[in-house]
């Protein structure tokens, strides 16, 4: 190459570089405002006087998982109030970095007792392992009765570890709940253990002990006390005798049948939900027939007991369907969940059906959202697609959300979304954003729409959802 060529070569590269560096560098300074736009609407929520707003504006930053936020969240586990504080560790504990879950849970070590209880439970709940262990583990040492009960019942959920001594512990505590629930997973995990507690308890000359372990024999039957407890239902006072028959029952003896019926009719929600889980083994159709009368009864005390004997009955599916009009939602969800255990295609059948003749559809949308696997809802939304879109149109904005919440399960739905994106309800535009940013889809154009909208969470919403999807908005590219 000439040397006339090579300078006018060498000024051409000058040239290009110099556009080249000229456009990165409005890419950058445009990038950066753009990011700067983000942090201060999040900004904007965390300063709120309100702690609803400052935990809603944490709980999305929280879905966005990327660990340039991080710091916000993390700083939120500062906030005065439990609410956002659990929002902000729920958030660590999701984003699936060790770091960010670390620092949640070292927080809770010093935090206030109505940020513990709440936040610990989120932890056991939402954490991978090892974290859940760790959490139940603090739980179970808190002294929060509350908290423990929380922590035997994830314990149970999902099995995590817990040590025999700690259960061994527990089943002395003088609140009966608590010495109930950790004699039933000792039971579970540590039966010879369970039967060696159990016993020393009745052999006990303390009067105290010996009516617990009387209490607590339900939960770790023995044939080697079978004899002293039908000594307790012929000689015993009124309380030992129940004990004693609610422990028979539980070994099985049908011989108890008829005395637990009358039982269950005599005494109270609680000491009636005792019985009902106790008799659930019994084959006696006088007991099978009452568990049918006690799914409504009204003491969700005794509602939640029949539902556990049916469980332990192995109650058929269709069996479980009442408890979808249950008012408690707590049980419209586990009825759900366990419809699916027994049969996922008849279970989204059912499901179908009650959306068609319940009063109630706020109620049931939410608990499908909540509790029903992914293939129930596709087919859920094959069957009902078209009443569930007559939803959004509903004046109760509870249905017309869930109803969009659901419909947005199945990303295909585009005229959904774009209805969603016309309809001028705020509660249906903040569905459509919340649901993509978690499931990081959409796109950049739509959220583009409402990314300055007066009302704030739909901007934040929108806002954060083109961080997630669009170069513009990525950390990476600013860096």
């Amino acid at each position: 190459m000439g040397a006339a060529k090579r300078q006018r070569f060498a000024g051409g590269c000058g040239l290009a570089l110099l556009l080249l560096t000229a456009g990165c560098s409005h890419a950058d300074a445009e990038l950066a405002a753009r990011r700067d736009e983000v942090l201060a609407t999040i900004d904007l929520g965390l300063a709120s006087d309100e702690p609803a707003v400052r935990a809603e504006t944490l709980r999305l930053v929280g879905k966005v998982g990327d660990p340039a936020l991080a710091d916000r969240l993390v700083a939120g586990l500062e906030d005065p109030d439990p609410g956002p504080q659990a929002a902000a560790t729920e958030a660590l504990l999701r984003m699936g970095r060790t770091e960010a879950e670390a620092s949640a849970l070292a927080h809770l070590v010093a935090a206030p007792e109505a940020l513990r209880k709440q936040t610990l439970v989120i932890a056991m709940t939402s954490t991978r392992e090892p974290f859940r262990e760790e959490a139940v583990a603090r739980a179970l040492g808190d002294i929060a009765t509350e908290l423990r009960l929380a922590a035997i019942s994830q314990a149970r959920l999902h099995k995590v570890k817990v040590e025999e001594r700690t259960l061994l512990k527990l089943i002395s505590d003088a609140d009966p709940t608590l010495a109930d629930a950790a004699m039933q997973l000792l039971g579970e995990r540590f039966p010879d253990a369970a039967a060696r507690a159990l016993i020393a308890l009745l052999r006990s000359e303390e009067a105290a002990r010996h009516t617990q372990g009387l209490r607590l024999a339900v939960y770790a039957p023995s044939g080697s006390i079978w004899p002293l407890l039908r000594s307790y239902t012929a000689f015993g006072s009124e309380a030992e005798q129940s004990d004693a028959l609610r422990a028979l029952a539980a070994m099985g003896d049908e011989t108890v049948a008829e005395r637990i019926r009358k039982l269950t009719l005599a005494v109270g929600p609680a000491e009636a939900a005792r019985t009902i889980r106790a008799a659930a083994g019994l084959s006696s159709e006088e007991v099978a027939a009452q568990r049918p009368l006690f799914r409504k009864n009204e003491s969700l005390e005794v509602r939640r007991a029949s539902f556990d004997a049916m469980i332990a009955a192995h109650a058929p599916l269709s069996d479980w369907i009442v408890f979808l009009e249950d008012p408690e939602v707590t049980l419209v969800q586990a009825a759900i969940r366990q419809m699916q255990a027994l049969d996922s295609a008849v279970s989204a059948r059912s499901l179908v059906d009650a959306l068609a003749v319940t009063a109630h559809h706020g109620r049931l949308l939410h608990s499908i959202l909540v509790a029903a696997e992914s293939d129930t809802v596709l087919v859920l939304l094959q069957a009902m697609g078209p009443r569930l879109e007559a939803f959004l149109d509903s004046e109760n904005a509870e249905v017309s959300e869930f109803a969009a919440r659901l419909l947005l399960q199945d990303p295909s739905r585009k005229a959904v979304q774009a209805k969603l994106l016309t309809s001028g309800k705020p509660v249906l535009t903040y569905a459509l954003l919340d649901s993509t940013l978690e499931q990081g889809t959409g796109n950049q154009a739509a959220a583009a729409r409402f990314a300055h909208d007066d009302l704030y969470f739909i901007r934040l919403a929108a806002q954060l959802h083109m961080w997630k999807l669009g170069a513009a908005y990525q950390p990476a590219a600013a860096n």
